[in-house]
């Protein structure tokens, strides 16, 4: 078994509860500590039926070892969120998912992607500059209405 084994199917109704699972157990997708994965089983149904968005479970063996949601904006593809299950990283499977995906979203005539990083996430900095992702200008995240639940 080896990275090429892994296929991407999109996301179903039967894989939201592996999505939320996943999505809480990879800390670097939270919000916060009590927030945790920003996504619940509706909010992923709903996800499923607007157009411009895209969900995709990776698939190895008929087990399911990780998910990439999309939002497109027209022109511009930004990755909202990518998580392996623990026992299947830095193993060349999150590198082949990458470049299947981004392969799917060129295919639907969408050349550019973003994806936004914490700047203290140096190897999800690392793995996206391998797959020819650039840093842009810095971006300074403003919030009004929250007092100090946000740092």
């Amino acid at each position: 078994m080896s990275a090429e084994d892994l296929e991407i199917k999109e996301m179903e109704t039967e894989d939201l509860g592996f999505i939320v699972e996943i999505g809480n157990e990879t800390e670097e997708l939270w919000l916060d500590e009590e927030t945790k994965f920003p996504f619940d089983e509706d909010e992923l149904e709903r996800w499923m039926r607007w157009e411009d968005k895209i969900g995709f479970v990776l698939v190895v063996d008929d087990e399911r070892i990780g998910f990439v949601l999309i939002s497109i904006d027209r022109t511009m593809a930004e990755i909202v969120a990518f998580a392996l299950k623990e026992g299947w990283r830095c193993k060349g499977y999150g590198k082949v998912a990458m470049k299947r995906v981004l392969d799917k979203i060129e295919e639907r005539g969408v050349g550019a992607q973003n994806v936004c990083v914490k700047s203290d996430n140096k190897e999800a900095i690392k793995f996206y500059s391998r797959l020819g992702f650039m840093k842009g200008e810095e971006v300074v995240p403003m919030f009004r209405g929250l007092d100090d639940q946000v740092k």
